[in-house]
């Protein structure tokens, strides 16, 4: 099914986008404090996934992902034939 296979690879594209953002954030925290400690770093990309996940979901959302009754649902291509 094309709908499946374009989500399939929305999803692909922003995983890569997340990792992309996560390893530039890590190279600039790198740069703005050398010497920095892994654990440093570990906290300082938890400290911060949670401004990049919303910016995912937010994304995601009505195109991969439907978000109802509180939770996120993925979007079936059954679902989008009937929208």
């Amino acid at each position: 099914n094309r709908e499946v296979a374009r989500q399939r690879e929305r999803i692909n594209d922003l995983e890569q986008q997340l990792e992309r953002t996560s390893r530039t954030d890590i190279v600039g925290f790198v740069e703005r404090n050398p010497g920095v400690t892994s654990q440093e770093i570990t906290q300082r990309i938890a400290d911060t996934v949670p401004g990049r996940v919303a910016g995912h979901l937010d994304a995601l959302e009505g195109e991969v992902l439907a978000h109802r009754d509180g939770g996120y649902y993925e979007i079936s291509s059954t679902d989008n034939e009937l929208a």
